[in-house]
């Protein structure tokens, strides 16, 4: 039985936009593990924060982040990040459950969090609805919604008319730039 192998020819990228070529470097194996390693395993002191504004961003994933809002159920938490004005922004929401998880420091606990954001709950909503509520077309208070915990970054989800913090997001720039 032969073994599978890959086999990488040489590939061809226009740049359409003016960049500096010189700038580029060969892409090998070695150098896209250590993109996909970088991206898996964020350095936790990559955020910016603007003391003037209070707004953190992130230019791996290219978002920017708010303070925290008091506990909530879930639709007043959703309306409480889309009048978030923080920045003199306007475009405020409640970040889904990917999103979230990518502030996450899992080398920390309690809160998991990179000490750049501070946080005064254990929990954070998302704006991700569980798959099974919306299969069984769940409606008002008997939703069911993703949330994060900030002392060990688990995953769980609870019903829309609990009361946990959230975390406005906006996006800044596409990721990485």
């Amino acid at each position: 039985m032969n073994t599978p192998q890959i086999v990488i020819q040489k590939a061809h990228i226009t740049i359409t936009t003016p960049f500096d070529v010189a700038a580029l470097k060969p892409l090998t194996m070695l150098s896209v593990a250590d993109q996909v390693d970088a991206f898996l395993n964020p350095d936790p002191n990559r955020f910016e924060h603007n003391f003037e504004t209070g707004v953190i961003t992130d230019p791996l994933t290219g978002l920017m982040w708010a303070e925290e809002t008091e506990k909530l159920e879930w639709d007043s938490a959703v309306k409480a990040c889309a009048d978030c004005r923080l920045g003199g922004f306007t475009d405020w929401r409640m970040p889904t459950r990917l999103e979230l998880l990518t502030i996450l420091d899992l080398d920390r606990c309690k809160p998991c969090l990179p000490p750049v954001f501070e946080t005064a709950g254990e929990y954070l909503w998302t704006a991700t609805e569980t798959p099974w509520s919306k299969k069984e077309g769940r409606t008002g208070s008997a939703r069911s919604f993703f949330f994060v915990g900030l002392n060990y970054g688990l995953v769980s989800s609870d019903l829309a008319s609990y009361r946990f913090r959230a975390r406005p997001v906006r996006r800044a720039a596409p990721a990485s730039q």
